[in-house]
């Protein structure tokens, strides 16, 4: 099941204000042992597969958690306030190692507002295979930028809705949707040549 952002806000309570430090570092592994998998696929899939930079960046994202329990008001879900951590600590460590610099850009073009749901072409788990093989075609090819395969990550991935992402990406939920909207156009004609057998080219 998970915990509860109930159980959640009580371990950071405790290792805000824990009486002894093998409480306090208790409550931080009970939260490590349920979201690290998370941060390091995300890292993973949207940065880096630096193995070192992906462990470092995990390490780096716990102990901020560590230090600044009480920076969580349960304004969002707690995962996407730890992903927000995770985004700007591998952000700030791929600059300082001059590593696949990460450029981050507003998308200018403008889009027609109907929205295309990849969902209705194939079963969930065969999204999740096609967004893979889409997302590493198109993005070798160009034909998607490094925000529009973050916010297809997000939300096919990681299951985090539109304002959620906004809030790991700090930015507006138009962009959001702009961004999505642009990259379902491109996923949707990979993903239909991919089930008909074609070469998708990215066009």
């Amino acid at each position: 099941m998970g915990l509860t952002e109930e159980q959640i806000l009580s371990l950071l309570e405790k290792i805000a204000n824990g009486n002894s430090k093998s409480l306090r570092e208790q409550a931080l592994s009970s939260l490590y042992l349920e979201y690290h998998r998370s941060v390091r696929n995300y890292i993973f899939k949207t940065f880096t597969q630096d193995a070192t930079v992906i462990e470092e960046v995990v390490q780096d994202t716990f102990f901020e958690v560590w230090k600044q329990p009480d920076r969580f008001r349960g304004e969002s879900k707690f995962k996407t306030w730890l992903l927000g951590i995770a985004r700007h600590k591998t952000i700030d460590r791929l600059r300082k190692n001059v590593i696949n610099h990460i450029s981050i850009e507003e998308i200018e073009e403008t889009l027609p507002s109907e929205d295309i749901s990849i969902s209705d072409l194939i079963h969930k788990e065969q999204i999740q295979q096609g967004l893979k093989y889409c997302l590493e075609s198109l993005f070798t090819a160009g034909k998607l930028s490094d925000a529009h395969r973050e916010v297809l990550h997000l939300a096919y991935i990681q299951d985090q809705d539109i304002h959620e992402i906004a809030q790991v990406l700090n930015c507006l939920e138009s962009t959001i949707k702009t961004r999505l909207h642009y990259a379902r156009l491109r996923i949707k004609n990979c993903l239909k040549k991919r089930l008909m057998g074609g070469i998708d080219h990215g066009e």
